[in-house]
């Protein structure tokens, strides 16, 4: 687990696009949109997928299974409205950090 409070956020963030982008496969990308599901896996256990990889790198991070399953609950939320056309790009992003921040502040609360 990482204690210095500054490399926790930036594990945070940086994390995040680690997820959203370099470990998101094409495949995945596709395949999690609830509005054009792709044959054989369904939608909803791609995107529980791509949830827990953040969840994960939260989890991780903060060497917490709670925040990090908080995570998975936040970015499958999230990406699901995005999905059904609820966010745009930009705003769910924004969003993503946001959730980062949030449980950032929680983790430095209880230290």
């Amino acid at each position: 687990m990482i204690t210095d409070p500054y490399l926790v956020l930036l594990a945070l963030v940086g994390g995040h696009f680690v997820g959203d982008f370099a470990a998101q496969s094409q495949y995945m990308a596709k395949a999690k949109n609830i509005t054009a599901p792709t044959d054989g896996i369904p939608w909803w256990w791609v995107l529980f997928g791509h949830a827990s990889i953040h969840g994960m790198i939260v989890g991780l991070t903060t060497g917490s299974a709670i925040f990090g399953c908080m995570e998975i609950a936040f970015h499958f939320v999230i990406d699901l409205k995005k999905c059904l056309g609820k966010f745009s790009f930009l705003q769910d992003q924004l969003i993503h950090i946001a959730c980062k921040i949030l449980i950032f502040w929680l983790w430095y609360v209880q230290i």
